[in-house]
């Protein structure tokens, strides 16, 4: 145990400095006992003797010893609290200056006193030794006087001045803080529990404090107020260095966020102010690093804004205030998890939560950051991401990459994000045999505006209008097993707006991959009715018809360019026909009554003989026919009559000329066949 005298000294002096009169009682025990004095010591290791007293009989002792600069006392087994009781200590030299001991309730303390700091009899402050003190015991008197107040009897809220006002007396005494030099305080790896009472617990002088290790739970640190107490005044702003780190129960809840703030703009703001009573801990805002313990992820935390001073505490004294979640995670504290793939959080930004990035960029470097994504383009000036413009595109992630141009003669929509997607302008197609555009061949044409003035920006929208033939020509087709995407009514607006997976694929025989042809807008011959009425729910994803059609050799990849034929009957040729002005539904269109290759033979139930152009023209009706025929027997039977007839007469008459006769015949001949002609006889 720790005492002197051979007593364990009372608990303290049952005062604070801001009632500075001390406990009578307390007093007589120190002047009765007077505890060691030894000025020389300037530091005094105790560690390691597991003493098991409390934090404030660990310091008694030592409190009235001025000029002691360090105290060592780890793994001592300390515990209780460190209260101002283990510090306030009353004024030795105040002692001998007042006269206090020539008073009569502390009178009979007088020898002793005087004998155990070796004082001369007459000394008025603790420095007047006596250079030959007496060996002989000393033995305080008692002055039974029923006047003179017992004042080791008294109950400890009597103050000294209560007793010295009773006695008319005007001697007083007042209460300071011990340890006038103390430095170093060091005890750690040891019990003890709480700090109270603010600054009246810490030394004037003291540099660092080191309770690392113990068993903290609450720590008080309310400072005294900058116009108050002088001469008594110390606040933990003025200490260098405070450990309290490993103390798991440690809980400060005046720990403030730092309100986007440094720690200098924080430290303006309250010396602006002035003292007010509070310890003004803020987080840092500079401060954070990686949490690395317990194997929790995703964490980073900060330390107290070091203003004249550097507090180490465990994070958990406050962590849903110094700890936050990292950037891409969400959560508090210590809580975090991460963000889905995809979202991000970015605390600069102030999106803690988790989120998907804005329109145009994506989520890198582990849900972090916001970049760029492909087809769009960071503007600096704006600081956001926009599209690449139509003729560009840009494959790849991220704020540093620019949109690229397309090839000469290619374009692009907005936002294209690779290369492959340039097509060619407008007035060329892609030549397959060299994968270059090249102007569209004679007999071909583009229109503009494919699906309307709401549309009529095509490199927004979609594709541009495939080309169409023209009237007078007859584009090489052929009959290919197609896989159409089924739409529903409402996306064919506009077939062109509507999105990549509208793919037209060919079946190949032998179970091959299917050959992709392209957008719907893009294959021509697609008849588009029949691909969404029979779509049925317009919510159906992904349905798809397997049709067999007829459609350009070069939409079927089987020329590598549009074969293009003038058709000898140009009239019969009427060109490409779009479906209400939304996709070419028919390839070429022959002119009714015409069909097949070159529009050049005619339907059943069509002729084209008797047309001075080659058209086909509607047969007559059958009865008609019958009619036409009879009509033309009986004729030719007169006509055979009536031959005959001249024949019998011409014999009786003289011989005509042979060449007449043969003009005669001939006429007749060609008479008869453009009668035939004219009226269209036929089965």
């Amino acid at each position: 145990s720790i005492g002197w005298g051979g007593e364990i000294h009372d608990p303290g002096l049952h005062t604070r400095l801001t009632s500075p009169s001390p406990s009578a009682r307390i007093v007589a025990q120190i002047l009765k006992n007077p505890p060691p004095y030894w000025p020389t010591i300037r530091y005094l290791s105790l560690r390691g003797n597991q003493i098991n007293v409390t934090a404030d009989e660990f310091l008694m002792p030592w409190k009235y010893n001025d000029y002691i600069h360090a105290i060592f006392g780890e793994s001592n087994g300390l515990h209780g609290a460190l209260t101002p009781d283990g510090v306030n200590a009353i004024d030795m030299d105040e002692v001998l200056r007042t006269g206090l001991l020539d008073t009569p309730p502390f009178r009979r303390f007088k020898k002793s006193f005087m004998a155990a700091y070796g004082l001369t009899e007459n000394a008025t402050n603790m420095s007047m030794v006596d250079p030959n003190p007496s060996d002989e015991p000393v033995v305080d008197d008692f002055d039974p006087d029923e006047h003179v107040v017992d004042v080791e009897t008294l109950n400890d809220v009597v103050t000294l001045d209560d007793v010295m006002k009773n006695l008319t007396l005007n001697t007083s005494l007042g209460v300071k803080k011990g340890f006038e030099q103390l430095q170093l305080l060091n005890l750690k790896n040891n019990s003890i529990q709480e700090i109270r009472e603010g600054v009246d617990v810490i030394p004037t002088s003291l540099v660092f404090l080191n309770l690392a290790n113990n068993s903290l739970t609450s720590i008080d640190m309310t400072v005294q107020p900058m116009q108050r107490r002088w001469d008594a005044r110390h606040n933990w702003i003025k200490m260098y260095r405070a450990n309290f780190t490993l103390n798991p129960d440690l809980r400060m809840e005046e720990i403030q966020e730092h309100d986007n703030k440094t720690c200098e703009e924080h430290e303006q703001l309250f010396l602006e102010a002035g003292w007010d009573g509070e310890a003004h801990l803020t987080a840092d805002i500079n401060g954070y690093r990686p949490y690395e313990e317990n194997n929790i992820t995703g964490v980073e935390c900060t330390k107290i804004c070091p203003y004249l001073q550097q507090i180490d505490l465990d994070v958990t004294v406050k962590e849903e205030v110094l700890c936050r979640c990292q950037d891409g995670y969400e959560g508090k504290g210590l809580d975090c998890t991460e963000c889905p793939q995809g979202q991000v959080t970015i605390r600069e930004k102030g999106w803690v939560d988790c989120q998907e990035c804005p329109e145009g960029s994506v989520a890198t470097n582990n849900g972090t950051a916001c970049e760029c994504a492909t087809g769009w383009v960071y503007d600096l000036k704006d600081k956001k991401c926009r599209e690449c413009p139509a003729g560009t595109y840009k494959d790849t992630e991220g704020n540093d990459a620019s949109c690229k141009k397309c090839p000469k003669h290619f374009t692009s929509l907005r936002a294209t994000t690779k290369g492959e997607d340039c097509f060619c302008d407008k007035g060329f197609y892609l030549k397959r045999a060299d994968n270059q555009c090249h102007p569209l061949p004679k007999g071909v044409r583009e229109e503009d505006a494919p699906c309307g003035p709401d549309y009529a920006d095509d490199s927004t929208h979609g594709y541009h209008a495939a080309f169409m033939v023209n009237e007078g020509y007859f584009e090489l087709e052929t009959k290919v097993n197609l896989t159409v995407p089924l739409l529903p009514i409402k996306d064919v607006k506009c077939i062109g707006a509507v999105g990549p997976s509208a793919t037209v694929r060919a079946v190949l025989e032998g179970g091959n991959q299917p050959l992709e042809l392209g957008h719907l807008a893009m294959v021509r011959g697609i008849n588009l009715s029949a691909i969404y009425e029979t779509a049925g729910e317009p919510t159906a994803p992904n349905r798809s018809l397997e049709l067999l059609l007829t459609i350009s050799t070069y939409d079927a990849y089987v020329t590598s360019s549009p074969v293009l034929v003038e058709c000898p009957i140009p009239e019969a040729c009427e060109g490409s026909v779009r479906h209400n002005n939304t996709m070419v539904e028919k390839l070429n269109k022959c002119k009714e009554g015409h069909e097949g290759h070159l529009c050049g033979s005619c339907k059943r139930g069509w002729r084209s003989v008797g047309t001075s152009l080659g058209l086909c023209r509607k047969c007559n009706n059958k009865a008609l026919n019958v009619l036409l025929s009879i009509f033309l027997y009986v004729l030719i039977l007169a006509v055979i009559f009536a031959a005959t007839v001249l024949s019998q007469r011409s014999s009786t008459l003289p011989r005509a000329s042979v060449h007449s006769m043969l003009i005669k015949i001939a006429l007749n001949h060609f008479t008869v066949v453009s009668a035939l002609a004219r009226f269209g006889v036929q089965g």
